[in-house]
């Protein structure tokens, strides 16, 4: 992850990729960001219990597409139409 602050204080966040640690085999998977469908911030993180604050989806002209395939969920098309 690059975080760059600019004169007025605001954040550009440019993800690069993402380690997933998988607890039942101690195993790090590494990869890019392909495999990211979200990403969440917590602003008020004090290390115990994280509370997303703010929620980004990737894909640019269609961001749940990849949250959707992810989920390998029914959703009603009605709920995905109204994000």
């Amino acid at each position: 992850m690059d975080i760059q602050r600019d004169a007025v204080g605001k954040l550009t966040v440019e993800i690069k990729g993402v380690d997933v640690d998988d607890p039942t085999t101690g195993v790090i998977r590494s990869s890019n960001t392909d495999d990211i469908a979200c990403w969440f911030i917590n602003t008020d993180y004090i290390g115990e219990s994280f509370f997303v604050r703010h929620a980004y989806f990737t894909g640019a002209d269609q961001p749940y597409d990849k949250l959707k395939r992810e989920l390998r969920a029914e959703i009603d098309e009605a709920e995905w139409s109204a994000l």
